[in-house]
């Protein structure tokens, strides 16, 4: 179905089929025909985002988001931003985050498949690209990637945030399904946030390779651990050359987790599991190449593994005990 719209009695009835360009022209209706240029308030993928049960926008090539995006549906189906395979090329289209261009899931499933989302340089209004922001929301990432506009520049903005209890999934049903950051520099942001209120994280099948972060402490990702949080799982993940600022004395090239033991029983902490270890090579931080852990009692937030995944930290495995690697 084609996305145009018609007046039936008193209802106005909207496709749910979308296509953007940047080569095109138009900027309305978003169809095959007149694919819009930009993701912006105008586009019906934009404007209708949560009007009908499904809402699914084909990515052409390489169009702007100069909005706020906002999921906030009772729909069932979620809002699915795809690449198309029937009309694009082999390559995965990618999603340029302007100044003021973000998604926001309030409510419902924000989904995206086979996107290469752009961080810009330079600063921006918003602290991150895509957020989760509510209990209701879930936001799911299906063989994506991500990378800078322009190579050699400094984004200000990281890619994902979640708070509110809000829920994030790595797609991990087919083994081909991949997520992979490559070669991208922040500022003050980590590329992945996760604060103390957030609720259920897996991420699995993934890479962050040459991930650098100039100030604060988490080179690619940052996590607060606490009572409210569901779940954090890191199953099948490399960390590779991901930094952070060793002259700021700051602390996990790959990952920074604080969190308190009390709420130790509250959360399912788990960064490796036999067959699917998570590893860190050639990461670089004050403490914690690979990962930092912060928390007021170690011994009983930490518990010892016999997973190899833990030890793979700077060039070479570590002969360590984990307390003494993660620092």
């Amino acid at each position: 179905m084609l996305a145009s719209s018609l007046i039936i009695g008193f209802f106005e009835v909207h496709a749910t089929v979308y296509y953007v360009s940047s080569s095109s022209v138009y900027q309305d209706y978003c169809s095959l025909a007149r694919p819009c240029r930009t993701l912006n308030d105008s586009a019906y993928a934009i404007s209708y985002m949560n009007s009908n049960s499904e809402h699914i926008v084909n990515i052409l090539n390489n169009p702007l988001i100069n909005t706020s995006a906002i999921c906030n549906t009772a729909q069932y189906n979620p809002r699915h931003f795809q690449k198309d395979t029937d009309h694009a090329a082999s390559y995965y289209p990618s999603i340029l985050f302007a100044y003021i261009g973000q998604f926001v899931c309030q409510k419902g499933t924000l989904q995206f498949s086979q996107i290469n989302f752009k961080l810009e340089a330079g600063e921006s209004k918003m602290p991150f690209c895509i957020s989760g922001v509510a209990s209701t929301a879930k936001i799911v990432f299906k063989d994506c990637r991500s990378s800078m506009e322009t190579p050699g520049t400094i984004s200000t903005r990281g890619l994902i945030e979640m708070n509110n209890s809000a829920n994030l999934t790595f797609d991990y049903t087919s083994t081909n399904y991949y997520f992979h950051a490559l070669v991208i520099s922040l500022e003050r942001r980590p590329l992945m946030q996760f604060d103390n209120n957030a609720g259920s994280i897996t991420i699995r099948n993934a890479a962050f390779e040459n991930v650098t972060r100039q100030y604060g402490n988490g080179g690619a990702i940052y996590v607060e651990l606490s009572q409210s949080m569901q779940g954090l799982v890191f199953n099948n993940v490399t960390f590779k050359y991901c930094t952070v600022n060793t002259t700021n004395n700051n602390l996990g090239g790959g990952i920074y987790i604080k969190g308190n033991a009390a709420y130790k029983s509250s959360c399912t902490f788990q960064i490796s599991s036999e067959g699917y270890k998570s590893h860190y090579i050639g990461c670089e931080a004050r403490y914690g190449k690979g990962i930092f852990i912060e928390t007021n009692d170690f011994t009983s937030y930490v518990t010892n593994s016999s997973s190899d995944g833990l030890k793979q930290v700077g060039n070479l495995p570590d002969t360590l005990d984990e307390r003494e690697m993660m620092g």
